[in-house]
């Protein structure tokens, strides 16, 4: 133990140069704490960042539409006829309807028609957009292709209608039946082909 005259004996480690070296310490504990805080803040902030973007690109990207709820729940179901559009044109239809419809470019309107709507409808799908802005076009492509639809299943009963009179008239001609009213059935007849007319018409 040292004495330094008219002091106190001085301890070990409680010099001049402990205590810097105690303060230098403590200084280097409070910048590690400090770079700690600062990092955790950071990092925070980064996933922060990161989720939010990976939100947005959810929202926007057409990589992940299929999984909108309101897609899958609706839209998705109205629009299948879009999908496979040669699967759906003549289901249950008569073979003899089916070659006047192809005869006389009824089904190739329905067909320029519908690939159409399913080329949009892909559009809409993979294209990244704002969410409204992708509903809207589901919508839309939705209501032309019911139009389409509507106007398609009016040729095709008008086709069947002609076809059945048509029957009915060579069996007139050959003897087979006489109709009960011939003015009846010949304004019927004009009636049927004035509206056939529409078979060639958009």
């Amino acid at each position: 133990m040292v004495y330094h005259l008219g002091l106190a004996p001085q301890l070990p480690g409680s010099g001049p140069k402990a205590i810097i070296s105690k303060g230098e310490q403590t200084q280097r504990l409070g910048l590690a704490a400090a770079m700690q805080i600062s990092s955790n803040y950071y990092k925070q902030h980064s996933d922060t960042v990161k989720n939010l973007a990976t939100a947005e690109m959810a929202r926007i990207s057409g990589a992940f539409s299929a999984t909108d709820p309101l897609y899958q729940f609706y839209y998705k179901r109205e629009l299948r006829p879009l999908e496979n559009p040669e699967a759906t044109a003549f289901q249950g239809v008569p073979a003899e309807v089916i070659h006047y419809m192809t005869d006389h470019g009824a089904y190739q309107w329905y067909l320029n028609n519908m690939a159409s709507l399913s080329e949009r409808y892909e559009f809409a799908k993979s294209l990244d957009m704002e969410r409204g802005q992708r509903i809207l076009m589901y919508h839309r492509i939705m209501l032309e292709m019911r139009d389409i639809l509507k106007k398609w299943q009016y040729k095709l009963d008008m086709s069947s209608n002609m076809l059945a009179f048509r029957k009915l008239n060579q069996r007139k001609i050959s003897g087979e039946i006489t109709l009960s009213n011939p003015k009846s059935e010949e304004d019927r007849a004009k009636k049927i082909a004035n509206q056939t007319q529409v078979l060639k018409c958009p």
